[in-house]
């Protein structure tokens, strides 16, 4: 299973042929629009709605404003979304106004495979935010997570971050992870020290001389077909996002 994630910046529909050539079987899609509300005002605009929708077969999508949420694409099987990992209730742990809807994570099956993509968002959230919101999601859903489930998308977060949140830091939710023989593809690939990386993910305010790894594949290490793990070019993320795409191949 091809895997790519990337926060596409808004506009998949007019982005999405740029990833083609990949050959993915699955992309995790950040910030992208809602494929049902795309509208259609002219034969342009008509052209590019039925060349996005040939892309793929199957999608499912969550967020709040049409235009910015997070999709997962299939290019060759029915997508269905895991009803087990779909408790978003941020209830269980209190603390200040930390009662929110957790934002955003997307369960979907995939032959053998949870595949849970994620948006890391601030969740109007003024305690919890960003990594925060996966901590309490990896907490809620502990019992249900196992080799065979798979986390990938944009965290908002890095090691080099830890001082700013609690007990909710980036290092905590790796821990978690690593506690349900999950690991980061891309430092298991590597074998760099989380916050030393050498390759970046997101160029902040689209400049290159800003950047920073806050984008990640977590997955059983037995999962990762050697050799596979790779984080696309600067120079192809910043003509199209502050983000660069991550691609994998994953044996279902």
């Amino acid at each position: 299973m091809k895997t790519l994630s990337w926060n596409c910046c808004g506009n998949f529909k007019e982005k999405i042929a740029s990833i083609m050539t990949f050959d993915w079987d699955i992309a995790i899609i950040q910030e992208c629009e809602n494929p049902e509300t795309i509208k259609v005002r002219n034969k342009k605009e008509e052209a590019i709605k039925k060349a996005f929708f040939n892309c793929f077969t199957s999608c499912q999508w969550i967020g709040e404003s049409k235009n910015k949420g997070l999709g997962i694409f299939s290019r060759n099987k029915e997508l269905k979304m895991d009803e087990r990992f779909s408790n978003m209730s941020s209830e269980f742990c209190k603390y200040g106004d930390s009662i929110h809807e957790l934002k955003y994570f997307l369960p979907v099956k995939f032959d053998d495979l949870t595949i849970v993509a994620v948006w890391c968002h601030k969740a109007d959230d003024n305690i919890f935010h960003y990594i925060g919101q996966l901590w309490k999601y990896l907490l809620l859903n502990e019992p249900l997570i196992n080799s065979n489930t798979l986390f990938m998308g944009d965290f908002n977060a890095s090691k080099i971050w830890d001082h700013e949140c609690g007990w909710w830091s980036f290092s905590t939710v790796n821990k978690i992870f690593n506690q349900k023989k999950l690991y980061s593809y891309y430092h298991a690939a590597r074998n760099e020290a989380f916050g030393e990386e050498k390759e970046h993910t997101y160029y902040h305010q689209w400049n290159k001389n800003k950047p920073f790894h806050i984008d990640y594949m977590y997955g059983s290490l037995e999962r990762l077909k050697e050799n596979s793990f790779r984080i696309i070019s600067s120079e192809f993320a910043l003509k199209l996002s502050d983000h660069a795409p991550l691609f994998c191949d994953i044996k279902s």
